[in-house]
């Protein structure tokens, strides 16, 4: 029974579509640190393919211009992040990120 179990789920997930990464970023507020501020960044990938070279940034905007320029930006690469899992990376800026309005994208990931 336990074998034909096994069998089972095997080829159930085997017949199942993969699909592409599903990339979202989520961010922790700011930790001061003795060179600038660290933000803590999560990459959640709830799709059923790993990511390899994942490139998030973060970016600093005036929040009383919402259209200008970013006042700076950060950017973090982590080497995978397979299917249905969570990895932490980190952002650090010079400027406070409280101080401003913070945006974070992905960037771009490889298949491994």
């Amino acid at each position: 029974l336990l074998v034909l179990t096994v069998l089972g789920f095997l080829v159930y997930a085997g017949v199942q579509p993969a699909s592409a990464p599903d990339l979202a970023l989520h961010v922790a507020a700011p930790v001061p640190q003795a060179h600038g501020y660290l933000v803590t960044v999560d990459a959640t990938n709830t799709g059923a393919t790993t990511a390899a070279g994942v490139t998030g940034e973060g970016s600093l905007t005036d929040p009383a211009q919402p259209n200008a320029e970013p006042v700076e930006t950060s950017q973090f690469t982590r080497n995978y992040v397979p299917d249905h899992s969570t990895r932490s990376g980190g952002l650090v800026f010079t400027h406070d990120p409280a101080q401003y309005r913070l945006d974070v994208r992905v960037l771009g990931y490889s298949k491994p």
